[in-house]
């Protein structure tokens, strides 16, 4: 029995033994984990910060962005202020030539139409139109002036600033105006003047007068007539 008691004592020993080094393994892998815990703690914290300046980037980008499509806008605005500060613009004038005659010799009213270049640059006239239309009493103008292609006129007239050039008549015969007023109708003088401008843009410029009396001097006068279509300009 001696001898069996002893071999139980040295396996409860060896079984001591046994769960010490257990303890001291685990103790170990538990020390490990925690300093892998506290390693990815420390990348996560890192990562957060990276993920906060990313944003700050983003947004500073943003801005960065923002600004450069201001000042882009604003360059073209003042690029284009610039230009149309200078560029060609065409007016209409009209200028009086009573006592005209028709080709069957009756007496007119005629008034000269001018193309006035009132801006800074040479024009170049690339087409005109004008027509004389009479619209009865109860029918309506068109809300958009209508051009006949075959009765545009194209031609290549170059403007200087400040100068102008005649490019058609308004004419009306006495006895037609007062047949159209006894009627009630209206004669309408309208047409369009296209230039290209010293860059090469193309521009346009429409124009519409009305018939009218002028008692004091017993002739036809014309004044600006119809909706803003008809005097459109570019």
């Amino acid at each position: 029995m001696t001898w069996f008691t002893g071999i139980l004592a040295l396996v409860g020993v060896l079984q001591l033994v046994v769960m010490f080094l257990t303890w001291r393994v685990y103790s170990r892998q538990a020390g490990i984990m925690e300093k892998q815990r506290a390693m990815m703690e420390g990348q996560w914290a890192t990562m957060q910060g990276q993920l906060a300046q990313m944003d700050r980037a983003g947004q500073q980008t943003e801005q960065l962005i923002k600004q450069a499509v201001i000042q882009a806008t604003t360059a073209t605005l003042t690029a284009n202020a610039a230009v149309n500060s200078i560029r060609a613009r065409i007016a209409i004038r009209l200028s009086p030539s009573f006592g005209g005659k028709a080709d069957d010799g009756t007496l007119i009213d005629q008034y000269e139409l001018f193309a006035v270049n009132e801006g800074e640059s040479t024009a170049e006239i690339t087409s005109t139109f004008c027509e004389r239309i009479a619209v009865s009493q109860g029918d309506q103008v068109p809300g958009e002036p209508i051009y006949d292609v075959a009765k545009i006129k194209q031609r290549r007239d170059w403007v200087m600033k400040k100068d102008e050039l005649r490019f058609g008549y308004c004419s009306l015969k006495k006895g037609e105006w007062d047949n159209l007023s006894k009627c009630g109708g209206i004669a309408i003088c309208y047409g369009v003047v296209c230039y290209l401008d010293a860059s090469g843009q193309e521009r346009f410029t429409r124009f519409a007068f009305r018939y009218a009396d002028v008692p004091q001097r017993s002739k036809i006068g014309l004044e600006r007539f119809g909706p803003e279509t008809y005097h459109y300009k570019t």
